[in-house]
């Protein structure tokens, strides 16, 4: 389920507003923002907030007390998932329903908004100077309870925001009515993100600490593992290239298959020890190991592994070398074979001389099978006697 999110805060002074202002349009430094991302904010309204609400009051003829709340600070957003893979234009469609429901509350009262999209999840700032008209015969007053006070205010403004962004076509929940969850004020939502980032930061500063206890605070741990890496990277390149060399060596000769099968199965033990060594390195440091120690480790055995590939390739392509001469021997006796043949039948080894007395012999076959075909031919028909 998708929620809608509705915060309202209310600032009581102008500092406050000011203060507002210069973080919501990123006049200072916002630790939980990516300033990658900035360009992707939208501003809208005034920049100095504190003049344009003085303007406002001074066009209503507003002369707020003392201690009278100076503006309401509206944070708006909605369940991570909500936008989840949603276009920057459905974003900005429901920046604009938001604007509007926004604006149909306060009217002129709306001094400045803005649109995040350089934090965790989009949202939206509005600053409105609680303004509202009391009627023709008592003209406009100032007043946050109008807005957010009383019996049920915050009830019914949540109410009235969900029945707007859901009529605009937006599908996201309310929230359990009278549920026991405290309204969290923009200052105090604000303030728990930097309580977390503190705890995150003391987390690891006491995780730098450990490894420095582990493995020694001269020991530079960033530039061994990277070394490691760059080894390990390279020994699964030589591995590769090593198995396609053993490939091409093992298609030399079928009857070398049942070896080849022996060495591609060393072959992938060695990389699954290989791997597994790299899976032990990335869980934690041997308490007894220094780094150094661990990267002469790791090159010791990518030497031992690479030269035992090699000594297997050598092997592989000795046991062709010596099929390829027995293959060439067999051969040679074959030859030997038809030569004495040919002399037997043909009384010589010569291939020209072979072919020569093949091809007199096929004459003489065929000169002869024509001679008798004639002799049948001059005899004519037998004819019986009387005829």
């Amino acid at each position: 389920m998708n929620f809608q999110i509705l915060r309202i805060e209310k600032l009581k002074t102008f500092s406050d507003v000011a203060g507002a202002t210069n973080h919501i349009r990123r006049f200072n430094d916002t630790p939980n923002a990516d300033p990658a991302k900035a360009k992707a904010n939208m501003h809208a309204g005034a920049t100095n907030a504190v003049a344009k609400i003085k303007e406002i009051w001074e066009s209503k003829k507003l002369k707020p007390r003392k201690d009278a709340v100076v503006a309401l600070e509206y944070f708006v957003s909605a369940s991570p998932d909500f936008f989840k893979d949603k276009s920057g234009k459905e974003i900005m469609k429901w920046a604009k329903d938001t604007h509007d429901w926004i604006k149909e509350r306060h009217g002129v009262g709306v001094v400045n908004y803005s649109l995040h999209m350089d934090e965790t999840t989009p949202h939206m700032h509005f600053i409105c100077t609680p303004i509202h008209d009391k009627g023709k015969k008592k003209g406009w007053g100032l007043s946050a309870k109008h807005f957010a006070d009383g019996k049920g205010g915050l009830a019914k403004m949540q109410d009235s925001y969900h029945e707007h962004i859901v009529g605009a076509g937006h599908e996201l929940d309310r929230g359990l009515k009278g549920s026991k969850s405290k309204h969290q004020s923009v200052k105090k939502f604000y303030a728990e993100i930097e309580k977390r980032q503190e705890e995150s930061a003391k987390v690891s500063a006491e995780l730098k600490a450990s490894v420095v206890d582990l493995v020694g605070e001269e020991s530079p741990s960033l530039f061994e593992w990277k070394r490691a890496a760059k080894l390990f990277e390279k020994l699964k390149q030589t591995c590769l290239d090593l198995s396609e060399r053993l490939g091409i060596a093992l298609e030399l000769n079928v009857t070398l298959s049942a070896k080849n099968k022996q060495l591609e199965k060393e072959l992938d033990d060695t990389k699954d020890a290989t791997y597994g060594f790299i899976n032990d390195l990335r869980s934690a440091y041997p308490s007894e190991v220094s780094n150094q120690q661990m990267v002469e480790n790791m090159v010791g055995l990518a030497q031992h592994d690479g030269q035992r590939i090699k000594d297997m390739l050598e092997a592989s392509k000795k046991a062709a070398e010596e099929q390829r001469e027995k293959d060439m021997l067999l051969q040679h006796e074959q030859e030997k074979k038809l030569e004495r043949s040919n002399m037997e039948q043909y009384g010589t080894t010569n291939p020209t001389e072979r072919d020569l007395k093949i091809e007199a012999i096929r004459k003489e076959r065929e000169f002869n099978h024509g001679s008798r075909s004639n002799d049948s031919d001059n005899e004519g028909p037998s004819m019986s006697p009387g005829m």
